[in-house]
């Protein structure tokens, strides 16, 4: 929890530009609520119906947050030298995350039978921060260093992989009984987005980095971890 609350105090040889923390910030946040709201979900869900429909919507809006700060924060460091593009994007990704969570706050997003429903939605979000990623490749004034790729794809795949074992209930669908307690797919889902979420930390750091002198990046990893 004073992950952030750290950052603004790094004052050694130089100084980390404010935005570029609030934007490094961003994504710290979204991530840090995802899991604490999936954690509150999962505790509170066997109280009663009433409370585990309500909680549910919370676990919707801490996904919606993990996907949305994601999204901004690679536009931001992405996106670097054209910030007006940059916020251009930002812009429309937050409007996305927020139609998104609007959109499941309906009860028949509820339920196992809309998982599949909800999973198509969380991709689409997911998605739409490709767009500035595209557009950095279609333009020959624009580079694609600063979203450092191999992480992008790595943490995409950790998260179509995760929602893969969640919406096909892989392995409990094929040996019953087995993994009620260790193992079953939304445990497995749970670990690969936890995987994703560091792939993101670090390419973050490195895109960060870019924009400031090498020493800055022990600074950096040492503040964080």
């Amino acid at each position: 929890m004073t992950i952030w609350a750290s950052f603004p105090a790094l004052h050694g040889s130089y100084a980390f530009k404010d935005a570029d923390l609030r934007a490094f910030q961003t994504y710290l946040i979204g991530a840090t609520l995802c899991c604490m709201f999936s954690a509150f979900y999962h505790c509170v869900s066997c109280h009663s119906e009433h409370i585990s429909r309500r909680c549910l919507k919370l676990d919707y809006l801490g996904i919606a947050c993990n996907i949305t700060s994601t999204c901004i924060s690679a536009a931001y460091f992405g996106l670097y030298e054209q910030p007006l593009l940059a916020n251009f994007y930002i812009t429309i990704i937050l409007a996305c995350g927020l139609a998104v969570f609007w959109a499941l706050l309906d009860p028949s997003a509820d339920g196992p039978r809309a998982a599949k429903f909800r999973a198509a939605v969380f991709i689409a979000l997911g998605a739409s921060g490709f767009a500035p990623i595209f557009h950095a490749a279609l333009s020959p004034s624009l580079t694609l260093d600063g979203f450092s790729l191999e992480y992008v794809i790595a943490q995409s795949a950790f998260y179509l992989l995760g929602t893969a074992f969640y919406v096909n209930r892989i392995p409990e669908k094929y040996w019953s009984g087995i993994f009620d307690v260790w193992g079953a797919s939304h445990q497995i889902f749970h670990v690969l987005v936890n995987v994703a979420q560091i792939l993101h930390l670090l390419g973050l750091r490195k895109s960060m980095m870019q924009h400031y002198p090498p020493e800055g990046d022990k600074e950096l990893v040492a503040t964080i971890f």
